[in-house]
């Protein structure tokens, strides 16, 4: 979906088109499921070591590249996974440049993301993997990620993400939003139950 290969079919949401192509290369033996979702599904998937080679040498032989050429508004990067790099408990500055970014996932240490993730204006797709089992709180500004559609913090020794709950009423809401885990929830129902309220098309899978 990120790097744009997966097309709009109907009245079908994206993420179950995308779903339906998953299935269908499962179902050829291109892709294997590693780990199940509770509902039967396939969570992860992972293919032969012979078929991710034969892969590498495809995109090689076809320049299947792209080329950084002027300056960084002209990068197409779409997809950045700096999940198994540990980046400590700062993120580069200059991942706020890459605005076309659609995918985003990275590891990090306990503290905060800084505000300037919202400077990313077409993520859809952002994972943190937090370790240490420490939070991480995220900015205020969280909520103008207005294409986010999957919004999940990972670690196997991590507590969770902490939503920002200031100025709940006046901030927009994630209409897009269809996926979110391993976040810390208020106890205050009055609090919650306006924090509910900015993602009104979750999905229960």
């Amino acid at each position: 979906m990120a790097e744009g290969f997966v097309k709009k079919d109907g009245m079908k949401r994206l993420s179950d088109v995308a779903e339906e192509y998953l299935n269908d290369l499962i179902g050829r033996s291109l892709l294997m499921v590693a780990e199940q979702k509770c509902n039967g599904g396939a969570k992860t998937c992972c293919i032969h070591d012979l078929l991710h080679e034969f892969c590498l040498h495809k995109a090689q032989d076809d320049q299947f590249f792209y080329f950084l050429k002027g300056g960084y508004d002209e990068l197409l990067l779409r997809v950045l996974d700096l999940e198994q790099i540990d980046l400590g408990v700062t993120i580069p500055n200059e991942i706020e440049l890459l605005v076309r970014l659609a995918y985003f996932a990275i590891r990090k240490k306990f503290g905060g993301i800084p505000p300037s993730i919202a400077n990313l204006s077409n993520l859809e797709t952002f994972i943190v993997n937090g370790h240490f089992g420490k939070n991480i709180s995220l900015p205020g500004n969280f909520w103008n990620l207005q294409k986010l559609k999957h919004f999940c913090m990972t670690g196997s020794r991590f507590n969770g993400g902490m939503l920002p709950l200031e100025n709940l009423d006046n901030s927009p809401d994630l209409y897009d939003l269809e996926r979110i885990c391993r976040v810390i929830l208020p106890l205050d129902c009055n609090i919650m139950e306006g924090l509910m309220r900015k993602f009104p098309n979750i999905r229960i899978r």
